[in-house]
């Protein structure tokens, strides 16, 4: 029974080809003979492998919240360090309001991480 590859979940086998891939996200898939990778068009119809159900994917390795804490800080301080010479030709209280607006949007997507 043909499907659209749009249609299989991620991590499903199936053929194309007379090859067999594994669908690796929702525009590419591996070949589980020789390893490459290949665009799959939505649209492309192919044959699911059998009943096999969809492998789930590794799940990523969660993130330590004081290493994310410590990037955006880093990020942070690498952006103010970059603005630090148009900041000079400011008047201080536009300037002020800047470095004001930026220090809310930095605590802001803290906050709204949960950090």
């Amino acid at each position: 029974m043909k499907s659209r590859f749009s249609q299989l979940a991620v991590g499903q086998r199936f053929e194309l080809d007379s090859e067999d891939w594994i669908k690796i996200s929702p525009l590419l898939a591996r070949s589980e003979a020789a390893g490459h990778q290949r665009m799959i068009p939505r649209s492309t119809a192919v044959t699911p492998a059998g009943t096999l159900a969809a492998t789930p994917a590794e799940p990523a390795p969660a993130l330590k919240p004081a290493l994310v804490r410590a990037a955006l800080r880093v990020h942070r301080d690498r952006c103010l360090g970059a603005l630090e010479p148009p900041l000079g030709t400011l008047p201080p209280r536009d300037r002020d309001a800047l470095l004001a607006a930026l220090d809310d949007a930095y605590r802001a997507l803290l906050r709204q991480l949960g950090l």
